[in-house]
């Protein structure tokens, strides 16, 4: 609670809460003395102290469930020096997401708390709209060390989460789900996109399929790409003076967000620089895939070096 000494110290504390709040401004606001709706007279006194509540002047177009209780010592408050107003916030309802000022309840953007859990494309893209509903009623946390989770999700947030999920898809250039599933989300999609690079590379730096494993009945998807100069590097490696010839291989989830992994195949040289092989999409991290990974790639290398040796 804080505490001031009399009625205009009062009246800057309220102007103060109501420019951090919700932006309010004498020149926007009903007045100078005016930022917050009264919803009653003070009560009788209890104990020497007469209350008073104030609500949010948004409570109507943003459904905003913000208080204050206004409290009046007819002397001092105890333990303070001369202090005889007093003003206690009480946060929005657990219950309601609390909108933005600005907006109108009808055409009100999401909270900004609901925007940062819902700024990621692993968030939006794994969820369908229902799922991303669901979250906020199930999951979501509104209060900070509090046991209780989940925010009630009426018509208004639901119109204001699909929204979102359209401007967010729209910046990112992400495809609608029927053409997603035709190029990358089914099998058969997946076969698609591989059989776009199953080409013969106009040069060494040109992008092409090494080979392909997609598997629809035990599921298995391996797609493995590079470049004739990166497949190089694994004929490189036995090249360079007093160092054993050694391959790497490892997974990242972070850089494709359908859930697939990214397989890195490459060895390190003498002077301890990292160079990449190849690079292959899979769903799985076993001895079968990393096998045919390997094996797809040291046919590729045998293949190229056979070639040049041809043409010296």
């Amino acid at each position: 609670m804080k505490y001031y000494k009399n009625k205009d110290d009062l009246e800057k504390g309220l102007e103060d809460l109501a420019r951090h709040e919700f932006g309010w401004h004498p020149d926007n606001g009903k007045g100078k003395s005016d930022p917050w709706w009264n919803k009653g007279k003070y009560k009788p006194p209890k104990n020497s102290v007469s209350t008073r509540i104030l609500r949010c002047p948004f409570r109507l177009s943003c459904e905003c469930m913000f208080e204050l209780l206004i409290s009046t010592h007819e002397k001092t408050f105890p333990g303070t020096e001369q202090q005889k107003y007093g003003i206690q916030t009480k946060h929005h309802s657990e219950e309601m997401a609390h909108m933005p000022h600005n907006q109108n309840a009808n055409g009100a953007s999401l909270p900004m708390f609901a925007k940062l859990v819902m700024g990621s494309k692993k968030f939006l893209l794994v969820r369908t709209p229902t799922q991303q509903n669901n979250f906020f009623r199930q999951e979501m946390t509104t209060v900070n060390n509090s046991e209780k989770t989940g925010i009630a999700v009426d018509q208004r947030m639901e119109d204001a989460i699909r929204r979102y999920n359209t401007s967010k898809r729209k910046s990112w250039g992400v495809q609608s789900q029927s053409d997603a599933a035709k190029e990358g989300r089914t099998y058969g999609g997946l076969f698609k996109v591989v059989q776009k690079y199953n080409k013969i590379p106009v040069d060494q730096h040109e992008t092409y399929c090494l080979g392909s494993w997609i598997d629809s009945k035990y599921d298995y998807v391996v797609a493995i790409f590079s470049t004739e100069n990166l497949v190089l590097n694994g004929y490189r490696m036995f090249c360079e003076p007093g160092l054993q010839a050694c391959v790497e291989i490892d997974c990242t989830y972070r850089l494709m967000h359908e859930g697939y992994a990214l397989a890195i195949l490459g060895t390190v040289s003498i002077d301890q620089i990292f160079h990449p092989i190849a690079y292959a999409v899979v769903n799985k991290e076993n001895t079968a895939v990393f096998q045919f990974i390997l094996r797809k790639v040291k046919h590729e290398i045998e293949k190229l070096v056979a070639e040049r040796r041809e043409k010296i």
